[in-house]
């Protein structure tokens, strides 16, 4: 089962925002992207891929859900007990349910990101986003949608790229000044490095491994690993484009206090960050292959690396 995190801001986490979608709003000369670095440069009408998800399967039953490739969850997106989730627009409508598109514009009705981004830009200041929190919805798959709250800065990384024209600027991020790499010149923003195969699919072993996906550890749903975007899609699922500057720009505020104080003194040692067992030289470890020639900015700091997985 590959179920991944970037389904999670669904919001995953992925997923946004909020205890339930209402009706998608018309686009008005005064609906702005409060969160891009210019708000003229809002796409309304784009596509959020991640948001997007299955509606009106909450009365299948669990064995007919997961033996035709969807998922069966505790809780369905609209909060209703029960339900089914799939992963593309064909395996929903083969089930009977309504594939519903998420796009830019429709962020207004979802939860609190565009009023709270609406808040920090009002504010102004060097770090507008710094400290303010928004409510978004992240998928379980065990019990399905669940109610949760990020920075301010990390929701908006989840969906700038796709609404933002002048993404990977952000109202809380002007531009790329600090990077996990050795040197700034090393980062590669537009490198599709961190993409997942968003799938739940019961397929045979054999339709996996023929599309040249690796077989996992297994699990309560199996795991198969596709590590490509064509081996992804010829299973029937759906690939999760995660550029670099997608993964930066979806770090929480404490990631990027550390990540500059290891820029500024060119050094990672004793860089923990908030609620986790895992130092700043993990993250930096797992995401080199965004920087050129592999580098690492806690690795040139001295900080051995530890971290195999």
């Amino acid at each position: 089962m590959a179920l991944q995190a970037t389904w999670v801001l669904a919001l995953t986490s992925t997923t946004l925002m909020g205890c339930s979608l209402v009706d998608p709003v018309e686009v008005t000369p005064g609906l702005k992207g409060a969160f891009c670095a210019d708000e003229d440069n809002f796409q309304a009408d784009t596509v959020i891929e991640a948001l997007s998800r299955c509606d009106g399967l909450g009365s299948v039953q669990e064995q007919d859900c997961n033996s035709r490739g969807c998922l069966s969850i505790g809780v369905s997106f609209d909060g209703s007990s029960g339900g089914c989730q799939c992963a593309t627009k064909t395996l929903c409508e083969t089930m009977g349910g309504n594939w519903a598109e998420v796009k830019c514009k429709d962020l207004r009705n979802i939860g609190t990101l565009i009023s709270v981004a609406e808040e920090a830009r009002q504010a102004g200041g060097n770090n507008p986003c710094e400290n303010k929190k928004v409510q978004y919805r992240r998928f379980n798959m065990i019990f399905g949608w669940q109610n949760s709250e990020k920075d301010l800065r990390e929701a908006v990384g989840y969906v700038g790229r796709e609404c933002c024209s002048d993404f990977p600027s952000t109202l809380c991020d002007s531009n790329i000044s600090v990077t996990t790499c050795a040197s700034l010149d090393d980062f590669k923003p537009d490198e599709d490095v961190h993409g997942e195969c968003n799938t739940h699919l019961t397929v045979e072993n054999t339709t996996w491994l023929a599309a040249g996906c690796s077989e996992g550890w297994g699990g309560v749903f199996g795991d198969f690993k596709c590590d490509t975007k064509s081996s992804c899609e010829q299973v029937g699922s759906f690939w999760m484009k995660t550029t670099c500057a997608d993964w930066l720009r979806q770090q929480n505020d404490d990631f990027h206090r550390q990540l500059a104080k290891a820029n500024a003194d060119n050094n990672c040692t004793g860089l923990e960050l908030e609620g986790s067992v895992l130092d700043l030289s993990y993250y930096t470890f797992k995401n080199e292959k965004c920087c050129v020639g592999d580098t690492d900015i806690c690795d040139v700091s001295g900080v051995a690396e530890q971290y195999l997985i």
